[in-house]
């Protein structure tokens, strides 16, 4: 009778083990799945490391491209500057030659009424064109 308390014994130390082994089995799947998981988790970690700096690479290449656009502009401004002031002084000239006009007549009086709307066009246009250059 000892003989089988023993050998029931060492069944249930075999059962045992096989339990313990197969609870190891499964520890080990969990722990290949989550290294599994954590090498893909810094793979997209350094992807997304990556592709920020690219972002920030083209930000500046970008800001580069305005910066040297403005510098080109910059250069403009004179010019635009002085064709300004000269168009300026011509309408201010024509200004004062249409509102000089005699306008006794109503013919007379509907040219003169026609440079004033030719005028106050140009002027809308040159406030247009000036407001689109801004």
């Amino acid at each position: 009778m000892e003989r089988e308390n023993q050998l029931d014994r060492f069944d249930a130390s075999v059962s045992n083990f096989g339990n313990t082994m197969m609870q190891t089995t499964e520890c080990f799947n969990s722990l290949n799945e989550l290294t599994g998981n954590l090498v893909s988790a810094a793979n997209n970690y350094i992807d997304l490391q990556r592709d920020m700096h690219k972002m920030d690479v083209q930000f500046n290449a970008y800001v580069a491209t305005l910066d040297a656009e403005l510098e080109r502009h910059k250069g403009n401004l004179p010019v635009v500057e002085r064709q300004l002031n000269q168009i300026n002084q011509m309408m201010d000239k024509v200004l004062d030659k249409v509102l000089s006009m005699d306008a006794n007549t109503d013919k007379e009086m509907d040219m003169k009424m026609k440079y004033m709307e030719t005028l106050q066009t140009f002027t809308d246009k040159i406030a247009t064109m000036m407001i689109k250059l801004l």
